[in-house]
């Protein structure tokens, strides 16, 4: 059973679930034992969803053609280097398109990962959006913190790295840049093949002017 919580985050009370899950797993590896736990674990399975979903956690979008669990950079709210602290957004992030209309039926899962600075230890390039915080010097000499936006990452047998969306996206548009190309992977992705099926086909198929215009 799949989990997801924003930004990846366990705290104390999120883990006490899963861990429980654990052991109700080591019961034994004698196949009697095997098939009664399962029993058990479909009896209850109810029983553990409530109670996932008591400390914040779920399994929904957890697998499956849907945008998954919405990942940031471990050392988010404690890096040195960060220009801000992600955990905030890739939290509102996960909320926003948990049981949203768009992530419902995607061509392929989708996968978005928050960094807080140029280190980039979420992994922007190798995601279908990877999010990195950065800041710009405005007119009056001010910097304001918002964010790099990257798109069509990806690895597996023919690997494409991330492309930048624009230089600066503002923490005010974020959350509808990211919707918007969430709605263009919806629109365009291949629904017939799920071997080409992940935004980094998009750019093939599309072209990157028109891909980064829509």
């Amino acid at each position: 059973m799949g989990a997801a919580g924003g930004a990846g985050i366990i705290i104390p009370g999120r883990a006490t679930p899963n861990a429980e899950l654990g052991v109700g797993v080591a019961v034994g590896d004698n196949a009697e034992a095997i098939t009664g736990f399962l029993s058990s674990f479909r009896n209850a399975s109810i029983a553990v969803l409530r109670d996932m979903a008591s400390v914040g956690l779920t399994s929904r979008e957890a697998c499956g053609d849907t945008v998954r669990n919405v990942m940031g950079c471990h050392l988010a709210g404690a890096c040195p280097y960060e220009a801000l602290d992600i955990s905030p957004w890739a939290e509102a992030a996960f909320q926003h398109f948990l049981h949203h209309p768009l992530s419902q039926r995607l061509p392929r899962k989708f996968k978005i990962n928050f960094s807080g600075c140029e280190t980039d230890c979420g992994q922007a390039m190798f995601n279908d959006v990877g999010v990195i915080a950065t800041t710009r010097t405005l007119d009056d000499g001010t910097r304001e913190a918002g964010f790099r936006v990257f798109v069509a990452g990806g690895l597996g047998a023919n690997p494409h790295p991330a492309l930048a969306l624009e230089e600066f996206t503002s923490r005010d548009d974020l959350m509808a840049t990211l919707e918007a190309i969430l709605r263009v992977f919806s629109n365009h992705g291949n629904r017939d093949n799920k071997l080409r099926a992940r935004m980094k086909w998009l750019v093939d198929t599309m072209g990157w002017d028109d891909l980064q215009a829509r």
